[in-house]
């Protein structure tokens, strides 16, 4: 059975990866999309970043057994914007050549603007984890 310490660091470690491989699929997506190499960059840039931060925290997690939020928490704070600028670039850039791409078909349009309401919508909550989880460590 994990006790309460093995389970975060379990969780921490296993959120990082899961967390790149999902928004590197959707910079792949964006970029599928726009064909903008510096928007790739950018994504990419701050996708890598966050994915960094997240195995930074782990590894000292792992290695001290416990995360001194005192001597992490600038850290952490950065790190968790890093992500709600990750999510907002992809979720406003995606609709925004998602809408650009639109067809005049009257049913292809109301999908359209259905996926392009799901992307922010999704793009919102995640970001607004992120900060409330910035909001509790600070």
């Amino acid at each position: 059975m994990l006790n309460i310490a093995n389970a975060i660091t379990l969780s921490l470690v296993f959120s990082g990866p899961i967390a790149f491989c999902t928004q590197a699929f959707f910079v792949f997506r964006l970029y599928s999309f726009s064909q903008k190499k510096a928007l790739l960059v950018f994504c990419s840039l701050l996708v890598i970043t966050q994915f960094a931060f997240t195995l930074m925290v782990s590894i000292a997690t792992d290695t001290t057994g416990v995360l001194s939020l005192n001597s992490w928490q600038w850290f952490i704070i950065f790190g968790l914007f890093i992500t709600i600028c990750a999510d907002m670039t992809i979720a406003v850039s995606m609709s925004y050549y998602l809408k650009a791409s639109e067809p005049a078909f009257g049913r292809t349009s109301r999908v359209v603007d259905q996926m392009v309401l799901y992307i922010l919508a999704t793009g919102i909550i995640t970001s607004i984890s992120s900060l409330a989880s910035g909001i509790s460590v600070h």
